[in-house]
């Protein structure tokens, strides 16, 4: 670093009488950027300190295997949580629970593969058909038999469409009258000849 004093000054035409607050100026400026630095000694004392207060690897480890070994996973809680919803349900009030799990199935089974075939907006109402309790047939089963007596309930395997069914099948086409269409007209609206 080149030295800033009054021969610098002088050699570079700075007047006699501005020498000097300019030599303050410099000096006030170095003491200020000076102000926060620290010493070699003092950044390596600091260094030592703060690494002193770390964990090694291994004591890290025991932490987190301490803090793990209390935690379950998010699948066992769900049914942790499930089990006692339902134990307080079955002590407060058995049937409302049973209502609730009951509503449930019903979503899961309309929801599932069984009921594709059937159209969505009666698909609670097939659901309420089948026969649930123990030793009942298969839900396929008893699926096909609704499917031969509510065919309207159901998606069109042919087609794969759901076609809307009211009523049997179209047989035959509309009447036809003796007459053409343009003198049927007149004479129903009154044009032609009279009677």
């Amino acid at each position: 670093m080149a030295e800033f004093d009054r021969a610098f000054l002088e050699a570079h035409g700075v007047p006699e009488n501005e020498r000097e607050t300019v030599l303050e100026a410099h000096e006030a400026a170095m003491k200020a950027a000076v102000e926060g630095m620290v010493s070699e000694e003092e950044a390596q004392k600091r260094v030592g300190e703060a690494v002193q207060g770390m964990v090694t690897e291994e004591e890290a480890r025991k932490r987190i295997e301490a803090a793990v070994e209390g935690m379950v996973t998010e699948k066992e809680a769900a049914r942790r949580v499930e089990e006692a919803v339902a134990a307080a349900l079955e002590g407060v009030d058995g049937e409302a629970y049973r209502k609730v799990a009951a509503e449930r199935d019903m979503l899961r089974a309309i929801g599932g593969e069984a009921f594709e075939s059937v159209k969505p907006k009666f698909r609670e109402q097939v659901y309420q058909m089948l026969d649930l309790g123990p030793g009942a047939r298969p839900v396929a089963e008893q699926l096909e038999a609704i499917r031969e007596e509510y065919e309207e309930f159901f998606v069109d395997e042919e087609t794969g469409t759901r076609m809307p069914r009211f009523g049997g099948p179209v047989r035959g086409s509309m009447p036809r009258g003796a007459i053409g269409a343009a003198e049927q007209f007149s004479l129903a609206w009154g044009f032609g000849p009279r009677r």
